[in-house]
C-alpha cells in the first residue's frame, strides 16, 4: 500500500492484544513504540486460571512463554502502560506494577499511567487514554 509509512510502525494492544503486541516485539517486529492497555503481564497468576492455557502440551511452559514479565529484556521499543485501578480482570498490584518495576530494573524506556477507579479498557478516561496514546506515538515518530 503506497500510503503506508514503513518508517513509522506502532503497536497498540488492549488486554490480550497488549500481550500479543509484546510477543510480536519480542519476536522481532520493528515497532517505533508500543501502547498497552490492561496488559496481563504474567499469565501464571492464579486469577487467569484456565483461560490462557493451551488445549494440549505443557501448561506451565505455555503460560511462561506468554508472560512478558519473564522476558521483558527482549522487548526494545518504548512502552506506554495504561491501567485502570478498578480493572476487574487485570490487577494493578499483581500485574501492572510488577511489570513496570521489571522494566525499571532493566532501564527500559516506558511510561506508566494508572487511572484511579477506571475499568479494564479505561472507559471513564477514554479521551485522555486516546490522547496519551497519540502523544506517545508522536514522540517516537521518525521524521522525514
Amino acid at each position: 500500500m503506497p500510503f503506508v509509512d514503513e518508517r513509522n510502525v506502532f503497536a497498540l494492544g488492549y488486554s490480550r492484544g497488549a500481550m500479543m503486541a509484546l510477543l510480536a516485539a519480542r519476536d522481532g517486529a520493528a515497532f517505533n513504540a508500543i501502547a498497552l492497555v490492561g496488559l496481563p503481564a504474567d499469565l501464571r497468576a492464579p486469577e487467569f486460571g484456565r483461560m490462557a492455557a493451551p488445549a494440549k502440551g505443557d501448561r506451565a511452559q505455555a503460560l511462561a512463554a506468554r508472560s512478558a514479565i519473564l522476558w521483558a529484556e527482549k522487548i526494545d521499543p518504548p512502552m506506554l502502560l495504561l491501567q485502570g485501578s478498578g480493572d476487574p480482570l487485570v490487577s494493578t498490584a499483581r500485574q501492572t506494577l510488577p511489570f513496570a518495576l521489571r522494566l525499571q530494573e532493566l532501564s527500559k524506556d516506558y511510561e506508566l499511567v494508572i487511572y484511579q477507579g477506571d475499568s479494564h479498557g479505561i472507559v471513564i478516561n477514554g479521551n485522555d487514554r486516546d490522547q496519551r496514546i497519540l502523544n506517545w506515538f508522536s514522540r517516537f515518530k521518525t521524521k522525514q
